[in-house]
């Protein structure tokens, strides 16, 4: 009778030992996403912020271009107002066109292109650019990671009871 309990006590201390080690694993997989979508969501407003900047210089030295400064104005405030990851990397893709449209214009005007603020400005927003590349990648990988741990069935069955969802993937454009 007391072999009995101590198999049924070791069993039921391997099981909870499991529950708890694979819960750790699940945690520390999502925390790991939340803190790439963090780095990679304040990429992502510096960029609006920067586009904001270069939507005032160039609205003071080509202020006859009012389609594309509207447009542009209209993917910033879409970025700003967007909540859902789906909706934000849409408005960001839209952003993202609409700078370089202003970007292209330094080289048709030649004011522009002489302009000190909006030289650095270019030069900010292409290395933010590959920033949010690099921590778009890295953020997908890690929820393609999350993901795929999650849909295995031990630990897709603890997800669920512990509240785990599958995250999202981010693409900013083809090359994602």
């Amino acid at each position: 009778m007391n072999g009995y309990y101590l198999i049924t006590l070791t069993a039921l201390t391997g099981v909870v030992t499991t529950f708890f080690i694979i819960y750790y694993i699940l945690l520390r997989r999502r925390l790991r996403c939340h803190a790439s979508w963090t780095l990679l969501s304040a990429n992502l407003k510096a960029r609006c912020s920067q586009a904001g900047a270069l939507i005032e210089i160039v609205t003071a030295i080509a202020a006859h271009e009012k389609a594309l400064l509207a447009e542009a104005e209209r993917t910033r405030q879409a970025v700003l107002a967007a909540s859902v990851i789906a909706d934000q990397a849409n408005a960001n893709r839209e952003l993202a066109v609409a700078v370089d449209d202003l970007l292209r214009l330094g080289k048709i005007y030649p004011s522009l292109q002489s302009n000190g603020n909006f030289t650095k400005i270019a030069e900010d927003l292409t290395s933010l650019d590959d920033k949010i590349d690099i921590t778009c990648r890295e953020y997908n990988l890690l929820t393609g990671q999350f993901n795929s741990i999650l849909s295995k069935i031990p630990l897709k069955w603890i997800g669920w009871v512990m509240n785990f969802h599958t995250l999202g993937q981010w693409t900013m454009g083809n090359d994602q």
